[in-house]
C-alpha cells in the first residue's frame, strides 16, 4: 500500500498544471483517490499497532550549543554549488537575449 501511496505522489508532483482542474475548479479524481490510499493506509498501520516515533527532545541550553558548535566552524562549499551560483550570477548580470527567429 505504501508503494502505491508514493507512486500517487510522485505522479501528483509531477504535474505541471497543479492538482485542480482549472475549468471545473476542482480536484482531479488522482488527488480524492491518493487522500483515500492515505487514509486505508493509516487505518492498516494503527490496526497492526505501529505507532509514530518522536526524536528525543533535547533541551534548549545543548540545543544553543549546537548551534554555537555548527556556526563556529566553516563550511565547504562543493565544487558543484560553487560553479552553479557563478552561473547564476553570471545570469542575473546579463540580461536574456531576445529570440530572433522569425
Amino acid at each position: 500500500m505504501f508503494v502505491v501511496l508514493h507512486t500517487i505522489d510522485a505522479y501528483l508532483f509531477g504535474l505541471g498544471g497543479g492538482m485542480v482542474n482549472k475549468r471545473s475548479k476542482k480536484l482531479f479524481g488522482v488527488v480524492i483517490e491518493r487522500m483515500r490510499v492515505a487514509g486505508t493506509l493509516t487505518r492498516q498501520l494503527q490496526a497492526i499497532g505501529l505507532e509514530k516515533k518522536r526524536p528525543p527532545a533535547i533541551s534548549l541550553q545543548s540545543y544553543i550549543t549546537q548551534l554555537g558548535d555548527a556556526s563556529d566552524s566553516p563550511r565547504e562549499v562543493p565544487q558543484e554549488t560553487a560553479a552553479v551560483e557563478k552561473s547564476r550570477q553570471r545570469s542575473r548580470e546579463s540580461p536574456a537575449e531576445p529570440d530572433q527567429t522569425p
